[in-house]
């Protein structure tokens, strides 16, 4: 039903008279049916408050167009509690209800003086009152109920004659007065006025009658005033009396209807309408008048003077009466009105209020269930709109939800806009129980790390080991398992703990059954539990630090005896009321800035200004709730600083969790208008995080750097190396960082940038000195790198390279190789078996092998380092020849010759009886080229290379001239052309033959062969 107007009108409250609609017009053709019927003659149109009755007859009545009715309304705005207390109370206090002195027994006659009776008078007078200020007063002269009203110029001048008079009468010295006045107002006349006119002519004779015959005019004026006071006079009280017995009777106090019947008929006649209304009268919860009213009805309508029947109207609530037969025995006729507003539909019609507010859905609902009064939920809209117009609110919600409940409850209130009341109760103790929560939370965390400290134990035998150390027992330990089963000797108690630090007698079964054990195994055999249960503890303490009065159960109500009303705590649980309702509610006068970081912080307003300048801090604080420092708009420069310097430790710390919490740069911002507090600061949380690129104060950059106060991570080592080389103290800070106790990746960072090298012997914390070879900040010599492996204390036959060196060794090649330094051999060697320096290095390195003064490399290495390492040693000729290095280069298909001179070949051949061969037959057949004894010997030696080709050996054996290095090639040749008669030959004894037989024999040429006289012959 709410119009169409704009949001920031206010509704009235009173009923409609312009209702239109098909229900409407439903009820107009009842009340049509109703009023043209004379034999009905009592109406009721009943229904709840605010259903709409008067809205109904209102407009009924303005569309009817018919001045014939006269219309009493009520109101009563006493609560029916008290009054019946307050009645309790008179009558008990009435002297008139106590009984007389026995002595002097006075019997009073009143009619009904109680309080129900003066009720029932009063709303009878309220009905004749109402109903003769509704009448035109000169329709009824004849009354004896004047209605006040102001005096007629008429009467006023003849009130002033008549004082004119009384006061000539009144004054006989001077009997001439009169007479003097008028006839000098005559003279006056005639100045204006021309005797032959005729209002002079009527004064003339006016005053001449007033000179002759004042006495005879005033006596009319007396007698109309005389007849006026009487009509004024009643006689109020009565009362005879004889000695002790007496009787009083109070005339007026009969019943006005039955007193005044003839008058109230007069009037009803007199006022030409056919119709009362009586509206609200049943809030009385008085039914005589419901019976005197029904009486007056039917003497309006038996009265032969009355020319029309009278209807009479009531709207009245449903419930009026106790039981339905009066009900209807009342009533002719009974009109019901459905309910405008129920709490099946007021979520609708708030819904409708409030549509262009914002209003979220959830408060409308808890107010529709509420609250079902039309003109209280308009009140309330109205309310809303003067509050918010006066307020300035952000939080809307919370404004509506406080009118709301101004509406229902307005005592209630009273006390909460006062800060008094359940609901301050309600916040004083959701605050205690959270602070009491958190208080034990914090106590389990300290008792769980004082355990966890306390048990260095990794058993259960072991825990049981060291509690009877603590407790001095120590002669048990030896017998635990005795102790554990039971055993007849030890069935005593011991004492033992069963919380921290408290300690009573207990056998082991009671003692293992302890929490306080169990927990401490647990602590032992699972280190992941200390850490899930810290965290939990931990996080726990995190929720109730955001917990907010919504937050708040039943049971904390039950608990602390604080009555709080369903719509409130509705209201609260929902989180439309919370702690800082007094500054929704109230008007601000204090300073314009601290309101505005209250409404901020109330609105949690995204934007807000840490800079804003608050005054009186002492007294704003105590108008922030705990819950309000866990909010990022609580952070404010004067506030923080306040808190600092107070001593605040407690709340200086929330306001640091939460700038923690929230990437602002809170603190850094602060530290550059207040650097003078970093140590405040980080004396109250150790775990601080600082970004590094907000810092501008250099005693806040030291205090951050040397305290580990940021993030460990690549972009704040960058600041930090940028800031300080921008502002020069790059060297003044590098040592301290470098020595001091700081994150070693700053350490790192801080020598990468260190404009020069340094020694070994140079830098401080050997712990670094990778950093210093990794980053090239060393001297690229070999005592360097000899020094290192010292550092290193690599005391072994050889160095271990690793990535550091051959990093180093990479960088700095060319310096290493070009220095005139000695190399040691170990160092040359610990090169040889890197497996991670990369191979051009090495030769580089070897490059430098002094061959003269070194040994050379034997085949033992081949077992050492990688093929290709050894291959450097060939091509560097730092190898000793022999068959595994023969073999090596046969299996890689390499020619020894390509990595040792020829000589040293056949020598290394000639002198060792080889179990096979150890050279290919390229390089056979290279050796062979020049003829000596020594390369036959090599080809004798290595026939079996020529896989059987006969013709290629007896060309080899040809190669050779007989006269000069063997006589017996021809004969070895005839024996492989397998001629018979060469069987019989005769062979020199020398080392060749030797081979050359035994290539035979194991070719099947010759059966054997055997030495005889020197000579070699064939069996």
């Amino acid at each position: 039903m709410a119009d169409n107007i704009e949001s920031s009108e206010l509704l009235p409250l009173n009923s409609k008279k312009n209702l239109q609609g098909k229900s409407f017009k439903q009820y107009e053709r009842y009340l049509n049916n109703v009023i043209e019927n004379p034999d009905i003659q009592n109406i009721a149109i009943t229904g709840k408050y605010g259903s709409g009755k008067s809205s109904i007859v209102d407009s009924y009545f303005e569309n009817r167009q018919k001045a014939d009715f006269l219309k009493v309304s009520f109101a009563s705005f006493k609560d029916k509690n008290k009054n019946k207390q307050s009645e309790n109370k008179n009558s008990d206090n009435n002297p008139d209800n106590k009984n007389k002195s026995k002595t002097n027994r006075t019997f009073i006659i009143k009619n009904k003086n109680n309080s129900d009776y003066n009720s029932s008078r009063k709303i009878e007078q309220s009905i004749i009152n109402q109903i003769l200020y509704q009448i035109n007063p000169s329709k009824i002269p004849l009354t004896n109920f004047k209605v006040k009203q102001p005096l007629s110029k008429t009467k006023k001048v003849l009130y002033s004659l008549e004082i004119i008079f009384l006061i000539i009468i009144f004054f006989p010295s001077h009997p001439n007065i009169l007479t003097n006045f008028l006839q000098g107002f005559l003279r006056l006349a005639e100045l204006f006025l021309s005797s032959e006119s005729y209002v002079y002519w009527s004064i003339n004779i006016l005053i001449t009658l007033l000179i002759q015959y004042k006495v005879a005019i005033l006596l009319p004026f007396i007698s109309w005033n005389i007849w006026s006071f009487l009509s004024h006079f009643q006689i109020k009280q009565f009362k005879i009396s004889f000695k002790s017995v007496g009787a009083e009777i109070d005339l007026p106090n009969d019943d006005l209807f039955e007193k005044y019947i003839d008058e109230i008929v007069y009037i009803f006649k007199q006022s030409e309408k056919k119709i009362l209304i009586l509206e609200d009268i049943d809030r009385f919860d008085e039914l005589d008048i419901f019976e005197k009213l029904r009486e007056l009805n039917v003497k309006l309508n038996s009265s032969s003077n009355m020319p029309t029947k009278w209807q009479f109207i009531y709207l009245v609530k449903d419930n009026i009466f106790n039981n339905a037969e009066s009900r209807v025995k009342f009533f002719d006729i009974i009109i019901p009105v459905i309910p405008f507003i129920t709490t099946n539909n007021s979520y609708s019609k708030l819904n409708e209020l409030f549509s262009t507010e914002g209003i979220k859905s959830r408060l409308i609902d808890i107010f529709s269930n509420y609250i079902d009064d039309y003109r209280l939920l308009v009140n309330i809209r109205n309310e809303y709109q003067v509050f918010k117009a006066h307020l300035d609110s952000s939080d809307l919600n919370q404004l509506l939800a406080l009118i709301g409940y101004k509406n229902k409850y307005p005592k209630k209130f009273d006390d909460l806009q006062n800060g008094k009341g359940s609901i301050n109760e309600l916040i004083n103790k959701f605050s205690a129980i959270n602070y009491q929560k958190k208080n034990n939370l914090q106590n389990e965390v300290q008792n769980l790390i004082q355990k966890h400290k306390e048990n260095i134990a990794e058993s259960e035998d072991e825990i049981l080991a060291l509690d009877f150390m603590r407790t001095n027992q120590h002669s048990f330990i030896n017998n635990l398992n005795d102790y554990k089963l039971g055993a007849s000797y030890y069935y005593k108690e011991f004492d033992l703990p069963y919380e921290l630090g408290k300690i009573k007698k207990q056998t082991y079964e009671e003692y293992s059954d302890t929490e306080y054990f169990k927990e401490r195994v647990r602590l032992a055999t699972s280190p992941e539990y200390f850490d899930k249960r810290l965290n939990d503890l931990q996080k726990q303490i995190t929720n109730i630090d955001e917990k907010k009065l919504k937050d708040i159960e039943r049971l904390d109500l039950e608990e602390s005896s604080i009555e709080i009303d369903d719509l409130m705590f509705a209201l609260i649980v929902n989180g439309f009321v919370d702690e800082h309702y007094l500054d929704v509610i109230n008007k601000y006068y204090g300073d314009v800035s601290n309101h505005q970081f209250k409404k901020t912080l109330i609105s949690q307003q995204e934007n807000f200004d840490f800079q804003l300048k608050l005054t009186d801090v002492s007294h704003l604080v105590k108008d922030l709730n705990y819950s309000d420092h866990h909010k990022k708009q609580i952070l404010n420069f004067t506030l923080f600083n306040f808190y600092l310097k107070s001593g605040n430790e407690e709340k200086a710390s929330l306001m640091i969790d939460t700038a923690q919490k929230n990437p602002n740069f809170f603190l850094e911002k602060y530290l550059t208008y207040y650097p003078k507090d970093i140590n405040n600061i980080v004396s109250l949380n150790n775990k601080l995080h600082f970004d590094i690129s907000k810092i501008t104060q250099e005693n806040v950059f030291k205090e951050i750097i040397f305290g580990n106060f940021y993030n460990c991570n690549d972009l704040n080592m960058k600041y930090i190396v940028l800031y300080l080389q921008k502002n020069n103290i790059f060297e003044k800070y590098s040592q301290p960082i470098i020595s001091g106790d700081v994150y070693t990746e700053l350490k790192e960072i801080i020598i990468q940038n260190l404009p020069k090298k340094y020694s070994v012997e140079e830098i401080i914390d050997k712990n670094l000195i990778n950093v210093y070879f990794d980053n090239n900040k060393v001297y690229p010599t070999i005592d360097t790198i000899l020094e290192y492996f010292k550092q290193q204390e690599q005391d072994g036959e050889y160095f271990v390279f690793n990535e550091t060196i051959n990093n180093f060794y990479q960088k700095n090649i060319d310096e290493l190789t070009q220095s005139e330094e000695i190399i040691p051999e170990k160092l040359f060697d610990s090169v040889l078996l890197s497996n991670t320096m990369d191979s051009k290095i090495k030769e580089k390195i070897f490059s430098q092998y002094d061959s003269t003064n070194y040994q050379h490399y034997t085949s033992a290495w081949l077992d050492k380092i990688e093929p290709k390492d050894f291959f450097m040693l060939l091509n560097f000729k730092l190898v000793v020849l022999d068959e595994k290095i023969f073999l090596f280069l046969l299996q890689n298909n390499k020619d020894v010759l390509e990595y040792f001179e020829t000589e040293i070949v056949i020598e290394t051949l000639i002198s060792h009886d080889f179990e096979s061969s150890v050279i290919s037959t390229d390089t056979l057949l290279s050796l062979i080229q020049e003829k000596t004894a020594d390369t036959f010997l090599i080809l004798a030696k290595n026939l079996s290379l020529f896989n059987g080709s006969t013709d290629k050996i007896k060309q080899l054996l040809l190669s050779f001239p007989g006269n000069q290095f063997n006589k017996d090639n021809y004969k070895f040749v005839n024996i492989l052309k397998k001629d018979k008669r060469s069987l019989t030959s005769k062979f020199t004894n020398n080392e060749a033959n030797e081979h050359i037989l035994n290539y035979l024999k194991e070719n099947n040429f010759i059966q054997n062969f055997a030495l005889s006289n020197n000579k070699y012959y064939i069996e």
